[in-house]
């Protein structure tokens, strides 16, 4: 867990999170860590036609937290396919396993999300 409040507190340091996010972050970690450990992510691939790849893998207790760090180009891409981010992490509480989302679309953009 330090090197996780240490890379929280070099990201204020570089200005990539403000120190409010930070706490924020911070309290999530620590609610995270008093719930009972399932070992699962939320696994998201993002591939545009334009080359701009995202990968972020996310541990399921802080999924509703870390949402609001997805890039925006993520996040676009996502609302282009009609992919409402709230109801993926609705049904990723009630306990959805697996590949949730599987898109290629003929441009060459692939979104894939899954819990692991």
């Amino acid at each position: 867990m330090k090197e996780e409040v240490i890379r929280i507190l070099k990201m204020v340091e570089e200005g990539k999170l403000t120190a409010e996010q930070a706490a924020k972050l911070l309290d999530a970690m620590g609610e995270a860590l008093s719930t009972p450990k399932t070992g699962k992510f939320i696994k998201i691939t993002v591939r545009d036609s334009d080359g701009d790849n995202v990968n972020i893998t996310i541990p399921l207790g802080l999924v509703k937290f870390l949402s609001s760090f997805i890039p925006k180009d993520a996040k676009a891409t996502l609302e282009q396919h009609e992919i409402d981010l709230n109801q993926l992490i609705t049904t990723i509480e009630e306990g959805a396993n697996g590949t949730i989302v599987d898109i290629n679309s003929e441009d060459g953009d692939v979104v894939k999300i899954s819990i692991e």
